[in-house]
């Protein structure tokens, strides 16, 4: 949401991402709450509630689908978990394709959300995705 307005970035990476919004959109807010009930301390400052109320406040501006039309001035690699988020990034992708976005590197691994199997591929591939930005 923030890349679509910023205008130093040199490119964008979407690994795994969850896009929240549209989830919001198609469940009720208490279950949400209840997906987000992981938070623990890694997140100073939100909670599952007050996180949830954001996202439904924030709506379409937050979905990575509507935005895509303005994530077309850089590239940008997308990470796809095949046992994680992909049910969410595949129209992601296809949407920041379909926006006109030709500098889109789309890659799904066989993998969970936190590619536990994966991270020394994962690593690998975004220090490659990140050389070719020179």
């Amino acid at each position: 949401m923030t890349a679509a307005g910023d205008r130093r970035l040199d490119g964008l990476i979407l690994i795994d991402a969850w896009n929240i919004a549209a989830t919001a959109r198609e469940t009720s807010r208490s279950a949400l709450v209840a997906g987000l009930d992981d938070f623990g301390n890694a997140l100073h400052g939100t909670s599952p509630d007050s996180t949830a109320d954001e996202v439904l406040a924030r709506g379409s501006a937050w979905d990575l689908v509507a935005i895509a039309p303005r994530l077309t001035r850089f590239p940008i690699l997308t990470v796809t978990a095949l046992h994680g988020d992909a049910a969410d990034n595949r129209p992601v992708t296809a949407a920041l394709r379909k926006a006109g976005n030709r500098r889109v590197t789309a890659i799904e691994m066989d993998s969970d959300h936190p590619f536990s199997d994966h991270r020394i591929a994962l690593g690998s591939a975004v220090v490659r995705w990140l050389q070719n930005l020179r």
